[in-house]
């Protein structure tokens, strides 16, 4: 309903809440440095996909600005990373990351029926990207999984949601995008954060 540029950044900013969550409910220790790493990180995370156009012109708590909907998904996102913690550390990573994945599946599926959307099978070329989106979010959800095991939620969830500055870059060179000032800066703060994330 609203612009990417406003809604993307507001969403992807639920690390913050996992963050606050883990510290709160897991007891989780940062260190000043490492906290000015993540800071460092979600400023990052924030910059390279905020417009400030559409910002400026979006009425910010409508609905059909796409803000309110942002927020709750933020909170929601926030809640879910942090909670994962729980199932992994009693099932395990791998079994934690198929019940979640196939419960997407499902809930999709009922979706689709509830709201009576025609579904037909795309084409071959559409088939492979999704197949590869499936896999790579599954395996994703898998390698976080992984790191809350053995690392804090704080630190993983931090570095999981450091992702944009790769699609980003993936945006430039393979479909030529044009990339603003803004976001070379985005880009070089999330990658000072997850260096100076792995020296402290």
């Amino acid at each position: 309903m609203g612009k990417v540029g406003v809604v993307t950044p507001i969403s992807n900013s639920s690390v913050v809440f996992t963050i606050l969550f883990s510290i709160i409910f897991f007891r989780e220790y940062l260190s000043l440095a490492r906290l000015s790493s993540i800071l460092l990180i979600i400023m990052g995370i924030i910059m390279i996909s905020l417009n400030f156009k559409d910002m400026k012109n979006s009425q910010l708590f409508k609905i059909s600005s796409g803000i309110p909907y942002a927020l709750i998904t933020c909170l929601l996102w926030g809640v879910v990373f942090f909670l994962f913690k729980i199932p992994v550390m009693v099932l395990g990573p791998i079994l934690t990351s198929f019940i979640v994945e196939f419960g997407i599946m499902i809930l999709s599926g009922i979706s689709l029926a509830i709201s009576k959307i025609r579904f037909s099978v795309p084409d071959k070329r559409i088939l492979i990207h999704i197949f590869f989106v499936a896999l790579f979010g599954s395996v994703g959800s898998l390698f976080f999984n992984l790191g809350i095991e053995i690392a804090d939620v704080s630190i993983v969830a931090a570095l999981t949601f450091s992702n944009p500055w790769i699609a980003t870059l993936y945006g430039k060179f393979v479909y030529k995008e044009k990339l603003t000032i803004p976001q070379y800066v985005a880009i070089l703060l999330i990658l000072t954060g997850i260096v100076l994330m792995s020296y402290f």
